[in-house]
């Protein structure tokens, strides 16, 4: 991963998260550098795209159940 910043530090980032090659806090500067590909597939790949699907359902699913008003009331509570 490359991360290139115009007031801060850039820095390269190997795929296992170690620093390949930085720069300085406010210096201008070249960053060349060699990045091993990943060869293992990743979690999100093996799993795929079902987790989203989920979580998206559920979303709209708790926003009608709110919606609907129906949701039992607590004791104690009044109404005005």
């Amino acid at each position: 991963m490359v991360y290139a910043s115009t007031t801060g530090e850039s820095a390269i980032i190997a795929p296992d998260g170690g620093l390949i090659a930085h720069s300085g806090i406010w210096r201008q500067a070249i960053l060349d550098a060699r990045v091993p590909l990943v060869s293992y597939r990743t979690l999100a790949d093996r799993v795929g795209s079902w987790p989203e699907y989920l979580i998206i359902f559920l979303t709209v699913l708790a926003l009608a159940w709110a919606a609907t008003g129906r949701h039992p009331r607590r004791r104690g509570t009044r109404t005005i």
